[in-house]
């Protein structure tokens, strides 16, 4: 019922957006293309009638942009093989374009994260090696920044690519002294619940060890630790 302007776009992200929360990926790619069409289109004049109508959609755009490229990454089941090609493909190739497009944008680190992890789902790990560098050199104080191989195997879990994050969490059991308790903890629960007991056995066991490294036990760690490997 909206005509063509901000608030008719704010609206149609919103959906698609909603879409995309309640895990409804096709839908919610839908409504995203169908702001860019219409911001792209030929009644593009009227989303910018003002300079705060069009500062309102480049914002929204922004997110846009970013959000339809991750829900091709999340598109890796129910499609045949070759879909499912294009549909990664798609992503990577959205994700380039937006840490190029929008270099200054809060969800540029996370961008350039899942980037990476596509990358090296895809077999590209040189290249997928490179965007986890510009990472660390071009976001430095990003959270996604401060561990790149946990970072990047809980990019690879949120993308369904579990076999993949299983090979980079085995970096963390290869140098133990660059991660935390914490975070072993954290993977071996999560492993645990995708049924790899086996590798969240030996998660529980690193996070076990370092929470009883020193005289005084850490029972945050410990406790779900020894359960974890109980279970």
């Amino acid at each position: 019922a909206l005509p063509p302007g901000p608030e008719e776009i704010e609206t149609r992200y919103r959906l698609g957006d909603t879409y995309r929360r309640m895990d409804r990926i096709v839908p919610a790619i839908n409504e995203f293309v169908a702001v860019i069409n219409a911001v792209s289109g030929t009644n593009k004049a009227a989303y910018a009638k003002t300079a705060e109508d069009a500062a309102k959609v480049k914002t929204i755009m922004e997110s846009v942009y970013f959000w339809k490229a991750y829900g091709y990454a999340l598109l890796n089941k129910g499609f045949p093989p070759e879909k499912l090609k294009d549909f990664q493909q798609k992503a990577i190739d959205d994700f380039t374009k937006f840490v190029a497009d929008y270099p200054k944008s809060t969800l540029s680190p996370t961008a350039l994260s899942r980037l990476g992890s596509l990358l090296y789902a895809s077999g590209k790990s040189e290249e997928a090696n490179k965007m986890f560098d510009r990472l660390v050199k071009e976001y430095p104080e990003a959270n996604e920044s401060k561990d790149v191989v946990f970072v990047q195997g809980m990019g690879l879990i949120e993308l369904k690519k579990m076999d993949k994050a299983i090979e980079v969490f085995g970096k963390m059991l290869a140098n133990e002294k660059a991660f935390t308790a914490p975070q072993f903890l954290r993977v071996g629960r999560i492993m645990s619940e995708a049924k790899e007991y086996s590798t969240a056995i030996k998660f529980f066991e690193r996070a076990k060890a370092l929470a009883t490294r020193d005289k005084a036990v850490d029972r945050a760690i410990w406790e779900p630790t020894v359960y974890g490997i109980g279970e």
